[in-house]
């Protein structure tokens, strides 16, 4: 105030030393410093500035007076400025800065100085104009991979207002020319500041990159609560990990591929069942990839558990309709699973201890902030269960798996890295002392990443892997060893490119396949079996893609993809050549033909579009529809539901066609109270051509003439799958009701070449009705109760209906091909999870889960199979895998 008064007793006094002078102002100030502008209009008008010493410094001004009088000068100059003015007298000015203003600005400059905050100009100071509206845009990244973030917060500070990215990554600011500390944050990703001066409209791009504390938490990657709505994509889907650490696993085992198939239209076929069903697809139909690596078979113990160890995993993306055009070589479904980078700044463990399985995940800096690893593994010891049966033969039986992974990361710099992944799994098991089953798979892969600029990232990704079985049978007469074999090796290149709101993916992916399709050996000298193998095939699938994601309007967006596949059935082989390709038997088989190495024996390619549409019907709310066409040029061939060790893969030949899927569908999205819940409607309808089924009586194993017991017909399935989601509050959850059909029919020109004379049938996986309610309720802030209800209908199947004797022979009459159903399955889960340690500053933590699977004892049928007595029709019997609750607990740790 004195320092006022002295302005104010300054301003008397000049005003009688300076004269008055009336003549208006013309001239031109170009980024001229302030105190040099306060001189000149001095000189010129007669008048004097009054300010503190250190307020001008750095202060420029641009602007251009014609012929303006003092007071137009004046309001001109001072909206340009960050002071404000006060006129005592007419010929001299004061200048105000507002004290808490100033002391503001001083604690801002001090926090971005101390912080080491990156500082941002856009626009020229001199162009200042107070309550200037400007407007900052840009995109936010994963500094990773350069794919763009949707539903990353943008706070202000000191200013109300902020955003949040849009499905491409794209967030758009309004504010006050002036400066912000601007901070950029998102899931799992470490938060970027900047402390930006902005003057006029520009642009700002930020990269988030992983936290560098990170303590391995299993991250299947949440959406934003807007994303199901504003997103072009259909069918898509991810959780996060709370929600799937909360759900009831069997033997306490957090799994991912079950978190799946608790999703709508995803099924299987029961416990202890490998695989999944997507919409009507058989297992074989579901592309599976870890680390850009295929997997063949994604369970452990038949079914009982996945082959993907959650301590080492980063993100799970799943498709079951909408896949984009990067995918390709399944018709059904893609679940696109990601392992983790390990910290780059120091080492930290975790793992968990339970009744059958343990496993750890050690992770550390090799270099720090340059090279990492991840070593993680997980082992059972599940035999002591075993042991504890009643039934002697599962008493004397072994079962056992383990799995690793090795994953080494290198940083060049912030835009270029280089990963190398190793996997690898096995299985055994051995039923009474008797025929032991072995299965394993080893996969490697490196991939180079590099962001080109901040519009342009590329990937190359090379894998070599291999998916490989034996059965051994120790009998001293008829002892054997049996063995199954895939090899391959797979290159894939992809780019990203972001151009004026259009992000456009386009790549390379190349593929060749070494089959092994069987061999078998005597076990021990005294075995009768005779050695046999049968020839091996090889292929080479090759493909191209290019997709555009765009905005066509606010309500309108879509996604446009082509990808064209070839494949080549190549040499060296032995073709069997029959009289009529329609008629193919043992009896009609006239020659061979042979081909030579890297010779085509048969070829197969086409275009496989894909096209989602979105239409915004407001904020909250939107409708959307796609299509995909998508070939598959290898065929699962099995007797079985599910996916088990015996299976065989076969390449598409001569004799069999690779499978052709269409699929279209449309959905209705809404989230509701501020996006407390999320409420959707999908309907579908899938048609597949060359669909594989067995005759009956089919001799799958070492036949060199699968073509006559094999069949290639028409496939389709529709449903309508509606979704309930509970995203806040102390419960939360889904729960998902699921109608469809699927159906089957193989109608050739002879007998031969029919199935169920032709007439179309439920297939297998075939479940009308499938209900799932999962739930997740904090009951106190250390523990939280998590339940599964499922019902499904029951599985169809073939039944014998009436039985013949001729000649001293019975022969069974069967119903139509799966003319009967089993009885509905249901099941109840619950687990509880304790977390002792809530300190937000904590060196180890830990938490127990208890958990009963099957809470009621429900025993489901996973199978029904028949007996022959004598005098009687053939009796049925259902066989369940566990009818009976089956407890757990695990000790999960972290430091």
């Amino acid at each position: 105030m004195r320092k006022l008064l002295l302005c104010l007793i300054i301003c008397t006094l000049t005003s009688i030393a300076y004269g008055q002078r009336q003549s208006n102002f013309t001239g031109t100030f170009n980024n001229t410093p302030l105190s040099e502008v306060f001189s000149q209009l001095e000189a010129h008008f007669g008048i004097r500035f009054f300010y503190q010493s250190g307020w001008l410094e750095g202060q420029t001004l641009s602007l251009k007076y014609e012929n303006a009088p003092l007071d137009l000068v004046l309001e001109e100059m001072f909206k340009r400025t960050e002071f404000a003015f006060l006129q005592p007298e007419p010929y001299a000015v004061v200048l105000l800065k507002n004290p808490e203003e100033e002391k503001e600005r001083q604690e801002m400059e001090d926090y971005v100085t101390s912080s080491n905050i990156e500082r941002v100009l856009i626009g020229n100071p001199a162009d200042y104009v107070a309550g200037k509206e400007v407007t900052l845009s840009g995109v936010v990244r994963e500094g990773k991979t350069a794919d763009r973030i949707p539903g990353a917060s943008v706070e202000v500070s000191d200013s109300g207002t902020g955003s949040v990215t849009d499905n491409r990554g794209r967030y758009t600011v309004r504010l006050k020319s002036g400066a912000y500390l601007l901070r950029f944050s998102t899931l799992n990703l470490e938060a970027e500041e900047y402390y930006v001066q902005i003057y006029q409209d520009g642009t700002l791009d930020v990269n988030l990159f992983e936290k560098p504390v990170e303590l391995g938490e299993v991250v299947v990657e949440g959406e934003r609560l807007q994303q199901n709505v504003e997103s072009t994509s259909v069918g898509k889907q991810k959780l996060t990990i709370e929600t799937i650490e909360n759900m009831p696993a069997f033997l306490g085992e957090v799994d991912v591929v079950k978190s799946i198939t608790l999703l709508p239209g995803v099924s299987t076929v029961g416990e202890g069942s490998g695989g999944f069903n997507v919409r009507g697809g058989s297992t074989d139909q579901n592309l599976i990839l870890l680390d850009d690596a295929i997997i063949f078979n994604p369970s452990h113990l038949f079914g009982f558990f996945s082959v993907f160890n959650k301590d080492a995993v980063r993100d799970v993306t799943f498709y079951r309709g909408g896949v984009p055009a990067e995918y390709g070589g399944r018709v059904s479904s893609v679940l696109d699973i990601r392992q983790r980078e390990g910290d780059k700044q120091a080492i930290h463990a975790q793992g968990g201890i339970g009744l059958v399985t343990s496993r750890l995940a050690v992770e550390g800096p090799i270099i720090k902030d340059k090279t990492s690893f991840l070593v993680a593994g997980r082992a059972t010891y599940s035999d002591w269960l075993l042991r504890a049966v009643k039934d002697v033969d599962i008493r004397n039986s072994s079962a056992g798996f383990y799995d690793g992974t090795v994953k080494l990361s290198h940083d060049f710099n912030s835009r270029t890295k280089l990963n190398l992944t190793s996997y690898i799994s096995g299985d055994r098991f051995s039923y009474a002392s008797d025929t032991t089953y072995r299965w394993r798979t080893f996969n490697n892969t490196l991939s180079f990443r590099r962001l080109i600029n901040e519009n342009l990232f590329t990937e190359l990704a090379l894998t070599d892997g291999n998916y490989s079985y034996q059965v051994n049978s120790p009998d001293e007469s008829l002892g054997f060893d049996l063995e199954y074999r895939i090899d391959y090796q797979k290159a894939n290149w992809r780019m990203v490119y972001s151009l004026a709101g259009h992000d456009i993916t386009g790549g390379l992916e190349g593929l060749l396949y070494q089959f092994e399709p069987g061999s078998i050996t005597p076990s021990g000298s005294e075995s009768a079996v005779n050695p046999f193998s049968l020839d091996s095939q090889k292929a080479l699938e090759a493909s191209a893609y290019i997709q555009d994601d765009f905005e066509i309007s606010e309500k309108w967006a879509a996604m446009v993809g082509l990808r064209y596949s070839r494949f080549n059935a190549m040499g060296p082989g032995e073709i069997t050549l029959y009289e009529n390709n329609e008629n193919r038997t043992l009896n009609t088989i006239a020659g061979t033909q042979l081909f030579s190495d890297w010779e085509t024996i048969a070829s197969f390619g086409g275009i496989e579009p894909r096209v989602s549409l979105r239409y915004k019907l407001g904020a909250s709310s939107s409708l959307k529809a796609s299509y995909q066409r998508m070939r598959q040029y290898i065929h699962l061939v099995s007797n079985t539901l599910a996916i088990s060790p015996l299976d065989i893969y076969l390449p598409s030949s001569k004799y069999f066609r690779p499978q052709v899927g269409d699929q279209y569908s449309v959905g209705y999205f809404n989230n509701l109270k501020d996006n407390t819940y999320e409420v959707s409607l999908e309907v579908y309808y899938k048609d597949i051509q060359d669909v594989v089924d067995f005759k009956d009586g089919a001799n799958l194993i070492l036949n060199p003439y699968l073509e006559t017991d094999l069949l290639q017909g028409q496939g389709w399935s529709y449903g309508s799958e509606l979704l309930l989601k509970k995203n806040k509050g102390r419960l939360t959850g889904w729960a998902s009701y699921t109608y469809s059909r699927t159906w089957r029919q193989f109608d050739g020109q002879n007998p031969e070449s029919r199935i169920n004379d032709g007439n179309k049938y439920p297939a297998n996986q075939d479940r009308p009705h499938d209900l799932k309610v999962v739930g997740n309720y904090q009951i106190s802030r250390k523990w939280t109760l998590g339940a599964n209800v499922i019902y499904s209908s029951g599985r169809a199947y073939t039944a014998p209906e009436a039985r013949y004797e001729i000649e001293g022979f019975v022969i069974n009459d069967y119903s139509d091909r799966n003319g009967y159903r089993t009885p509905p399955y249901h099941r109840l889960d619950i687990s509880f999870t304790y977390e002792p340690n809530l300190r937000l500053s904590k060196k180890y933590e830990d938490s127990w889960t208890f958990a009963v699977y099957n809470v009621y004892g429900r025993k489901n049928p996973y199978s029904v199979f028949f007996q022959d007595f004598e005098g009687s029709p053939p009796q049925a019997y259902k066989f369940s895998v566990l009818g009976v609750p089956f407890p757990s607990v695990t000790y999960n740790f972290k430091f």
